[in-house]
């Protein structure tokens, strides 16, 4: 199941102080002037935060769409049965592994049953498609 889980660059664990785990660029000097030993630019871990900390990226989403599901519009709850889901768009079992799958243009508010029916359409469409490919 590696689709599940975003890429990190191939640097990330080597980077010496001073140098961000993210970009692999300079992170600079502390407001003394000495060499940062901080591993990380501000935006970066933003950027990585709301990749690799799913409450972080829902709250994001919850956000951005302000509760509203990006199927039918209904107002969705932020908890229980009238709920939502965070959804990627372009599903992850099709993505190629990029950053561009978990990045903020592909991931959507749903409603629990727009959810439910987009995850079925999708599946019996790659069902059709694997069936074609074997005839």
């Amino acid at each position: 199941m590696s689709h599940r889980i975003p890429p990190k660059p191939d640097y990330f664990d080597k980077v010496p102080e001073g140098t961000c785990r993210w970009c692999g660029l300079e992170v600079g000097l502390t407001r003394t002037g000495r060499a940062s030993k901080s591993r990380w630019h501000s935006a970066c871990f933003k950027e990585y935060e709301l990749l690799f900390w799913p409450s972080e990226t829902r709250k994001a989403v919850w956000k951005r769409d302000k509760g509203v599901c990006n199927s039918c519009g209904v107002q969705c709850e932020k908890k229980g049965k009238n709920g939502w889901d965070l959804d990627h768009k372009i599903p992850l079992i099709e993505g190629d592994g990029s950053l561009s799958f978990w990045q903020m243009p592909n991931l959507q508010t749903l409603c629990k049953q727009c959810h439910k029916d987009k995850t079925s359409r999708e599946a019996t469409e790659r069902a059709e498609r694997r069936r074609m490919n074997k005839s």
